[in-house]
């Protein structure tokens, strides 16, 4: 079984010119507390790329996923899970941001019928 482990990208990112790896381009305690434990099976779902695995280069970009954006997102998902032969989803999430991009993992998984398990990284003492 294969089992990936992912987080959604961040508004903050280095602004390098040149295309960095994906680990390297945001910024987000969330996406390195993930890698950290994770390291190779850490994945980061992008607004504008889809799933993207921690060692792939890509350039700076600036857009925050819009609702009306997650149809086409999500069929570029599917595809992306099917072609890495992802078994299991275990998405990691914190506060109530960004809960458009856990809908499209929700969405993608259901039609796939793969399990999927929401891990919640906010603090429970706030």
């Amino acid at each position: 079984m294969i089992t990936k482990y992912v987080t959604y990208c961040s508004g903050r990112k280095r602004m390098d010119e040149e295309e960095i790896e994906a680990i390297q381009r945001y910024q987000s305690s969330r996406i390195d507390e993930v890698y950290e434990i994770h390291r190779e099976d850490t994945i980061i779902l992008s607004g504008v790329y889809g799933l993207l695995e921690t060692n792939e280069k890509i350039p700076y970009y600036d857009h925050l996923l819009q609702w009306n954006e997650i149809g086409q997102l999500k069929e570029k998902v599917i595809k992306q899970i099917q072609n890495k032969k992802i078994n299991k989803i275990v998405f990691y999430k914190k506060w109530l941001n960004q809960l458009q991009y856990q809908a499209i993992i929700m969405m993608a998984t259901s039609e796939l019928k793969i399990p999927l398990e929401i891990v919640d990284l906010t603090p429970k003492d706030k």
